[in-house]
């Protein structure tokens, strides 16, 4: 095999000095390059004179010291190399805790920032009512029959927006802060719960 691979080799480069003008520049071009770096260079001429040559020289790379094995500890070496890669990868997929991009990493972190601000008032199960601290804006989020947010960061970025994340996470609002705004009184948060109901049951219709 390996002396079929240079009997082709030397036949393309033949050719090439041959047919081709300024064929014996290419050729000397050709030859001083590391063979380990043939997959990096872009030449007009398909090489080895076969169109399918970008992939041969792909493994000639990542297997150059397996070029010169007979046929059948080729392909032993071969199979044992894609083995070796499959199980690295899994190991290290499975091994890694945190499998977050830093960009995904960065929307949570700036969400947890601002998840204080925000306080959700349920409809029912399948709707809810995200708004600011002292209710400048609000944004309704249905759950049911498919997941979508009023500001369309969800349905139109495929993100999961922190009016979506705040209703999953806090299926009741704090008490503690609501009551403090309504008055420090239980029947003044009562009242104040059965409005927000009602305003969310008005924007459901």
């Amino acid at each position: 095999m390996a002396l079929l691979w240079f009997c082709r080799y030397e036949e393309a480069l033949g050719i090439l000095e041959k047919d081709y003008p300024n064929g014996k520049e290419a050729v000397a071009y050709i030859k001083a390059i590391d063979p380990r770096k043939f997959s990096r260079y872009a030449l007009v001429l398909p090489r080895y004179g076969r169109v399918t040559s970008n992939a041969v020289e792909c493994m000639n790379v990542a297997f150059l010291k397996l070029r010169e094995y007979a046929a059948r500890r080729l392909l032993f070496e071969v199979w044992i190399y894609v083995m070796r890669s499959f199980y690295e990868r899994r190991t290290t997929a499975e091994g890694s805790i945190d499998l977050l991009t830093e960009y995904a990493k960065g929307r949570l972190s700036e969400f947890e920032r601002e998840y204080g601000r925000y306080v959700t008032y349920n409809a029912d199960d399948d709707n809810a009512l995200v708004q600011t601290n002292g209710g400048v804006d609000q944004w309704i989020v249905r759950r049911h029959p498919r997941l979508s947010c009023s500001c369309y960061e969800l349905q139109e970025m495929q993100w999961p927006c922190i009016h979506v994340l705040e209703s999953q996470q806090k299926t009741c609002e704090d008490l503690t802060n609501r009551l403090v705004e309504a008055g420090g009184t239980i029947a003044g948060l009562a009242a104040e719960l059965k409005q927000k109901d009602c305003e969310v049951a008005a924007l459901k219709e």
